[in-house]
């Protein structure tokens, strides 16, 4: 509650799945509580689909987000990456250790979308 009343935008981070599909309502449900009672200027910047590889529960989840929540999706994708948690491992952020990571592609490509 306290990240969403300070901030003016939220990207929620979905990764392939039922239960994380699910969580989407009770995001919802807190964003229209925060807006309501905290925070009049919050709006959701967009759903982030991270994690995504090439099974059926990622090609299931996507389309269920660009039909359930078209507006909202971001375009960008970001792809899992065994360079993030290297990455990770090593306190690095991704551009640093490894620019030319797909994983890192894919934040700067979020980035100049969000016109950042």
């Amino acid at each position: 509650l306290n990240a969403f009343t300070a901030s003016d935008g939220l990207i929620v981070p979905v990764a392939p799945g039922y239960f994380e599909l699910d969580s989407l309502n009770q995001i919802g449900k807190t964003l229209a509580k925060v807006h309501e009672d905290f925070n009049a200027d919050i709006e959701l910047t967009g759903l982030l689909f991270t994690m995504s590889d090439p099974t059926v529960a990622s090609k299931n989840t996507i389309n269920i987000l660009r039909e359930t929540y078209p507006d909202d999706l971001l375009n960008t994708v970001i792809p899992r990456n065994t360079d993030i948690r290297d990455a990770h491992f090593e306190k690095q952020d991704i551009f640093t250790y490894n620019a030319n990571a797909r994983a890192a592609k894919a934040y700067k490509k979020l980035i100049e979308e969000l016109g950042l």
